[in-house]
């Protein structure tokens, strides 16, 4: 028996109780590679979240890495700022007012009420008509 076709799926968590399922299928040729077209699914499903989902990706920076942390009050604040920059790209991607809610709690963890209630005010429909 030899396949006809791949079907990959990936569940993907958002935060919050809330996750997003990408799914690729792909039809198979006679001579093509079961395992290649299952690889070349998972790199296309990988690619796709992390494109449309960039703020829930942290991108290595040099700077981190080079400076050793020392104390735990050094490690917090250096988590604490990886978070807070995260919250901020997270704010400035969303695309309506429920996606910015999905953050709400953190936001107000983190003293960000400021930049949520300016981004609110953008994506409401009222500031749109003018």
């Amino acid at each position: 028996m030899k396949p006809d076709r791949i079907i990959y799926n990936k569940l993907f968590p958002l935060g919050q109780f809330t996750n997003e399922k990408i799914g690729v299928e792909i039809q198979l040729d006679d001579g093509d590679s079961p395992e290649k077209a299952l690889e070349l699914a998972k790199t296309m499903v990988e690619k796709f979240h992390r494109e449309n989902n960039a703020g829930l990706y942290l991108e290595v920076n040099p700077e981190y890495t080079t400076t050793p942390l020392t104390g735990s009050a050094t490690v917090q604040n250096s988590i604490d700022y990886k978070v807070i920059e995260r919250l901020e790209k997270l704010i400035d991607d969303a695309k309506d007012i429920s996606e910015l809610d999905m953050y709400y709690g953190d936001i107000v963890k983190h003293g960000m009420l400021e930049e949520y209630q300016t981004k609110k005010q953008a994506l409401s429909p009222l500031s749109k008509q003018i």
